[in-house]
């Protein structure tokens, strides 16, 4: 267990497209009393912090981060700013990815950002995505989805091009191009 792994509780997760929704709902007897993300503001070419929401770009990449109970940009020890603490034990964090061919300029995208109407009532968040669709998720229940249930359970732990496995198996196939790799766990 460290500082950074969330060992002690996980948040319940969704995602659409480019956007994840995390719920965070710490016991009673929890150490911290905060949740956090990782926002290594060093690695970035730009962000800001502005209407609720922390903003990072890389390159013409773009990130925006929301938590429900506030954020603060944490300086560490070494004067460096990595860390955003939310206050409080039950936080719903947003996750919205955007790219400058999508979203325009990194200021366009804080704008349109900023603007999106979202609503959070506890631990249950509903609003319209970046990208146009009517979400809902909660502590409990599905992930809606333009008024239609999403599954976000069921799925293979690798699925794509290169590899395709079930969470648990004990030997994993990664092919690219005319190479391929077994890993075989059960030696481990």
């Amino acid at each position: 267990p460290n500082f950074w792994h969330g060992n002690v509780v996980l948040p319940r997760v969704a995602q659409w497209k480019d956007l994840l929704i995390a719920i965070h709902k710490l016991p009673e007897d929890d150490w911290l009393g905060f949740t956090h993300a990782y926002f290594p503001t060093l690695s970035f070419d730009e962000y800001q912090l502005r209407d609720g929401w922390a903003f990072a770009r890389k390159g013409d990449g773009y990130l925006a981060l929301y938590a429900s109970s506030g954020m603060t940009l944490i300086t560490n020890e070494a004067g460096i700013q990595e860390e955003i603490r939310a206050p409080g034990p039950e936080t719903v964090w947003l996750c919205q990815m955007g790219r400058a061919a999508q979203d325009g300029s990194f200021a366009e995208f804080q704008e349109k950002v900023v603007a999106l109407d979202i609503t959070v009532d506890g631990l249950t968040v509903e609003g319209q995505s970046l990208r146009g669709d009517e979400l809902r998720f909660g502590w409990t229940g599905s992930l809606v989805r333009n008024g239609n249930e999403e599954a976000i359970s069921g799925f293979k732990h690798y699925d794509n091009p290169f590899c395709s496995s079930e969470l648990g198996e004990a030997t994993m196939l990664i092919r690219s191009w005319n190479h391929a790799m077994q890993l075989d766990f059960s030696l481990a």
